[in-house]
């Protein structure tokens, strides 16, 4: 929610093209449809909407994130969004690695690799933002 607000603050949504402020969402809220679709048989009660909300608000932060980039045009926003993106490909494997007990990804070296990248990019893409320097 506050990565939420920081793109939100650096960005004019008044310039981005309508098509895209939808097609973004659509993407997102499709990704997390398809993801608890298949853990559906794993998830049981309110565990599902819980984990369903979470990866959600996480698709709608994916959103802003990218919202900013194209804003802002350039490197800062795209590493950025790239970050945002990993983030939640870290989320989605997580829960498939918990939950589904047939899962290909049965270590977490994949969630925590995407994790610690994607929140180091978006870090990085916030600093080199405001015009600051990574060194």
């Amino acid at each position: 929610v506050f990565l939420i607000h920081t793109y939100v603050s650096e960005t004019d949504l008044k310039v981005i093209p309508v098509w895209f402020l939808i097609a973004l969402f659509v993407f997102f809220l499709s990704a997390s449809l398809i993801i608890f679709w298949r853990l559906s048989p794993h998830l049981k009660g309110k565990l599902f909407y819980l984990m369903f909300v979470y990866l959600l608000v996480n698709g709608i932060m994916n959103c802003f994130a990218w919202y900013r980039a194209l804003y802002l045009g350039g490197f800062p926003g795209i590493v950025t969004g790239l970050g945002a993106l990993l983030f939640y490909v870290s989320d989605a494997c997580l829960f498939f690695v918990r939950f589904e007990k047939d899962c290909k990804l049965k270590t977490h070296f994949h969630v925590m690799s995407t994790y610690a990248f994607g929140k180091f990019l978006i870090v990085a893409g916030l600093v080199l933002g405001q015009g600051g320097s990574l060194l």
